[in-house]
């Protein structure tokens, strides 16, 4: 049995890391945003209108079982490009995104954006 089940793990480990995980939309983190609306003087937690649409974007996804990915706005500038319909960062494709209310985003992030939506006009 022991054999058996050892044998089952290895297969298992060989099929995850050897799969691609398939998630086509990318949800913005409005991080940057969320900083400019921080009271480090208070104490009490203030309701931030900027992380509660995010919360509530994810939870929207979560609820209906959407697959999706956090996009780093740090990681579209290092390894963020646009080929043809989809906006890769990394290894990722994702053909939609999903952006909850963002206050400020960052110059190649908004050049990225442009160019993706120009190519799915």
């Amino acid at each position: 049995f022991r054999l058996t089940l050892l044998k089952y793990f290895a297969k298992l480990g060989c099929l995850i890391g050897e799969s691609k995980e398939i998630v086509n939309v990318g949800i913005f983190s409005p991080v940057r945003s969320m900083y400019l609306d921080y009271k480090r003087d208070t104490c009490e937690r203030t309701r931030n209108p900027v992380n509660d649409s995010y919360d509530q974007t994810c939870w929207k996804f979560s609820k209906a079982n959407i697959p999706y990915h956090i996009i780093d706005e740090t990681m579209v500038e290092r390894f963020g490009k646009v080929e043809g319909n989809k906006f890769i960062v990394g290894e990722c494709e994702y053909e939609y995104l999903v952006f909850p209310k963002t206050l400020t985003m960052g110059k190649i992030m908004q050049a990225y954006l442009q160019k993706f939506y120009e190519m799915n006009l």
